[in-house]
């Protein structure tokens, strides 16, 4: 008996001491993250600084970029792995809805043409996206890059977030119920994307039969959710948002934020934890170009405050034993293996059209194999959006990839040309259908109408799904180019000028993709070219021009390899360009009032040419970025019937826009070699200073005889420079360009020009 009442009296000594131990052990500690937009990225700062001050996190509740961050961390990934990802180049480009050139299918995309937008045309209506859109970023390539980091964690919690890493929770907007929900279950890549969609900038997703929007619109700091879900003992808060000032008379904006945004309480009760402020400057929900500040400034204010969290939280879970925790979370994510798509929205044979153009006929694909097929689909923009959603399949240990499409309007307008301060004006207009069964087939017609320049053509297309993708393409070209001043705008003959040229041309080739940015078109045509030209300026309007026809045939290959990032006035990526052709046909010509012939000519010609290029950009340094130009062509061309007419036959060494509407001789050659290096600083996001200089050799020129024939120089005889300095602005619809150029001539060496839009034609027959 007395040993028993020192048994008790011992226990009834250290019952507070348990007492007080116990609660502390058994504490349950809820992260709650905000908004914020591109803010939200200070979530991450938070995070690793708990991390290495052993404070454990047991749930975390989190709203728009706090809901993305959360789920990131709540799916197995390190606080470094997030810091890499939202500030690596490919989340820029996610989140601007920009393609990287690497994604797109060379193969897929349209000959370089003046478009400045396009119109979807409906059969009654035309719907516009430039007029009322419902998101003004694409989000293809955010709701694909969701899917691959989300999906491998979706299939280890089947749906429940209680069996993630940690549990998680977040909210979405339901704008039909004006309301917030929360989301504990279901898939967590489309709930993650639904609850960061931010209103306008992103298309609203829908989930159970529900369309919703960003959490923030209605609750932006959700501790309520957190204590509802979870009934923590602690809450850590992190706050990277505010409520919006009250709206300006005349500033949209901030009227439309204030209309769709509730304000929201941001504070954490003292006696239940800590409140967690970064100090961050104000940026564009989108603009994640300060990711790496805005992480360092979480971590900076949750070391502030490390001292008060750990007078709440007595109990500690060191680094490691996290990183054990999520390595035993990580091991059960099966690997990304797909081996089934299903297609939603679309008919019978287009769904089978996309599942051969992803799949191939291949048994399975790993991701890195479908994000190059998915983007490639992607490229010729045959659908106005699709939703991907990853089902695993715990039978085979396989994905299924189900697509949810809705098809573009098949009538496509194009508008654009070019406003000059020199007389190449032009307007671009174009027309595209394109038939979706399972093949693709399209047809377009376009026309350029301008005093230099005026086209009209027709382009056929057809593409194969095949296990080796393949197209067949047809184009029927009328061109031409009036290099003197004229007024007249379209096809009839002209008063009499210095240098008009014509030329129609039927092509048809078969092309094979031999890469995601290349290409391999084997083929040719039938063209007739038709110069009129006189063979002195000194001339009036009683003399007749000469006329020269070249009705000839080619046929022979282009291989192309193209990630340059704009039509013209490039800053990045690459070009190359190798073409062998053979070509022959017949020339007559029909001497005018000041030829020194008066007997017709004809003479049949064929030879053979081939064309090497080769444009790269190297990585930027700072804002400079350098770049190199080469090209090299060799040719047996002989030469043609007069001076005048050799030099047209000539190919051209146009490296600059303005070059391409200037007649230059000394830039022409049958055999040349040419190199120059292009300086690109960038001023602003869109707007850039390039220095270009090109020194262009003649293997033999083409030299005028005082009968006005022509004879080929000596080898290497002479040589001539080009060069440009431009300010180029970016802009929406096209550059915007200011240059200076020099050529190396004996008269106009000089020439200063405006252009807004593109200085761009159809491709010539012999190119």
């Amino acid at each position: 008996m007395h040993r028993l009442n020192i048994r008790l009296l011992a226990f009834l000594l250290i019952l507070p001491a348990v007492c007080a131990i116990l609660p502390a052990a058994g504490q349950k500690v809820c992260l709650v993250l905000s908004g914020g937009g591109a803010k939200g990225v200070s979530h991450i700062g938070v995070i690793r600084a708990l991390e290495e001050n052993g404070i454990p996190i047991d749930c975390i509740a989190g709203t728009s970029m706090g809901a993305l961050i959360g789920g990131f961390y709540a799916s197995g990934y390190t606080t470094q792995e997030m810091a890499q990802l939202f500030a690596s180049r490919d989340f820029q480009m996610w989140i601007s809805g920009k393609m990287p050139s690497y994604y797109e299918a060379y193969f897929k995309k349209e000959e370089p043409n003046a478009t400045w937008f396009e119109i979807d045309m409906d059969y009654e209506r035309i719907q516009s996206t430039s007029i009322l859109p419902t998101n003004l970023i694409s989000p293809i390539m955010l709701d694909f890059m969701i899917v691959e980091k989300f999906a491998p964690a979706n299939a280890v919690c089947q749906g429940n977030f209680d069996r993630l890493m940690l549990p998680l929770r977040f909210v979405a907007a339901d704008v039909a119920e004006n309301k917030y929900i929360i989301i504990r279950e279901g898939d967590l890549a489309v709930g993650l994307r639904a609850a960061t969609t931010y209103p306008f900038y992103f298309r609203p997703i829908r989930m159970k039969g529900k369309l919703l929007f960003d959490g923030g619109m209605y609750n932006n700091f959700p501790i309520d959710v957190a204590l509802e879900e979870f009934n923590p003992d602690v809450i850590i808060g992190s706050k990277c948002a505010g409520n919006y000032e009250a709206p300006e008379e005349d500033d949209v904006i901030s009227q439309l934020q204030n209309m769709l945004m509730e304000n929201t309480v941001y504070d954490v009760p003292p006696e239940k934890g800590v409140l967690i402020e970064p100090e961050l400057r104000s940026v564009n929900v989108v603009d994640f170009s300060r990711s790496q500040e805005f992480i360092d400034s979480g971590y900076v204010a949750t070391l502030r405050k490390i001292d008060a969290i750990k007078a709440f939280i007595q109990r500690r879970f060191p680094p490691d034993s996290v990183t054990r925790k999520r390595e035993l979370f990580n091991h059960q994510k099966p690997p990304l293996i797909f081996n089934n798509v299903e297609v939603q929205g679309l008919n019978e044979d287009q769904a089978q059209f996309v599942s051969r153009s992803l799949m191939r006929k291949r048994d399975s694909m790993t991701i890195n194999e479908l994000r190059r097929e998915y983007f490639k689909l992607q490229t010729d923009k045959l659908f106005e959006y699709v939703f991907p959603v990853a089902l695993y399949n715990e039978t085979d240990g396989c994905y299924k990839l189900n697509l949810d499409f809705k098809k573009q309007k098949n009538l496509t307008l194009q508008l654009g040309g070019n406003l000059s301060s020199s007389p190449i004006n032009e307007a671009y207009f174009g027309a595209k259908f394109n038939l979706l069964s399972s093949f693709y087939f399209g047809i377009k017609a376009s026309t350029y109408i301008g005093r230099f320049y005026s086209a009209a053509q027709i382009d056929l297309k057809t593409e194969l799904p095949t296990r080796l993708p393949f197209y067949l393409k047809s184009t029927i070209s009328f061109n031409q180019w009036d290099y003197f001043e004229t007024s007249t705008i379209f096809f009839e003959d002209k008063d009499p000028s210095y240098l008009v040229e014509t030329e129609n041309h039927v092509d048809f080739y078969l092309g094979f993709p031999t890469g995601t940015n290349a290409k391999l078109d084997l083929g040719g045509g039938i063209a007739r070219q038709r110069e009129d030209y006189y063979q002195t300026n000194q001339f009036s309007s009683n003399d007749t021009a000469d006329r020269t026809y070249f009705d000839c045939y080619s046929w022979g290959g282009i291989y192309e390899i193209n990630t340059l990032n704009a039509k013209t006035y490039p800053s990045s990526g690459y070009n190359v360009l190798l073409s062998l052709r053979f070509i022959g046909g017949d020339e007559e010509n029909i001497p005018g009032s000041t030829s020194n012939d008066t007997d017709f000519f004809y003479q049949r010609h064929h030879w053979w040419k081939f064309r090497a290029k080769y444009e790269t950009y190297f990585p930027p340094i700072g804002p400079v970025t350098l770049g190199i130009y080469t090209e090299a062509l060799l040719s047996s061309q002989p030469l043609f019937n007069n001076y005048v007419s050799s030099v047209l036959a000539a190919p051209a060494f146009q490296p600059i826009p303005e070059s391409k509407t200037l007649f230059l001789p000394e830039f022409r050659a049958y055999n040349y070699a040419a190199l120059g290096s292009r300086v690109v600083y960038k001023v602003l996001k869109n707007i850039h200073f390039r220095l270009e200089g090109f020194a262009f050799f003649p293997f033999q020129e083409i030299l005028e005889q005082p009968d006005l024939s022509a004879e080929m120089g000596g080898l290497f005889e002479s040589h001539y420079f080009l060069g440009s300095a431009a300010t180029v602005y970016q802009s929406p619809i096209g550059p915007v360009s200011l240059s200076v150029n020099y050529y190396d001539r004996d008269v106009d060496r000089f020439s200063f020009i405006v252009n807004i839009g593109y200085i761009l034609f159809n491709k010539r027959a012999l190119e």
